[in-house]
């Protein structure tokens, strides 16, 4: 993200690793987002939040949740994808290209006039 040093980063990466990825019910519209969901203890899921500029972690069993959803979801994967590894990086992208796949296709302006 913004200004994240080499330790912070490697600790949103490693974070990432652990996280899950999967898309939300389509909308009324048709669009679908990403959702990245993690559950870790209280401090880290502190910090994991306070570096990204998120809202606080909900509690969730014994465990503390992170979710983003949407366009920050979105921008942190497209930042972080390339350091990810293995399976999370085959979810990550797998959830990206679910979003996309469901849009509805889009219509030329020549088609538009043409009705």
């Amino acid at each position: 993200m913004q200004n994240l040093n080499d330790t912070e980063r490697a600790f949103v990466v490693a974070t990432l690793n652990r996280s899950r990825y999967f898309t939300a019910q389509p909308t009324y519209l048709g669009t679908r987002s990403v959702i990245v969901e993690t559950r870790i203890g209280y401090h880290d899921a502190t910090r994991y939040a306070s570096l990204l500029s998120l809202n606080p972690p909900r509690k969730s069993g014994t465990r503390w949740r992170v979710r983003l959803k949407g366009p920050i979801a979105e921008a942190l994967l497209g930042e972080f994808l390339p350091e990810l590894t293995g399976r999370a990086r085959e979810h990550a992208d797998a959830a990206l290209a679910r979003i996309h796949a469901d849009e509805p296709p889009r219509r030329e302006a020549a088609d538009l006039q043409s009705q």
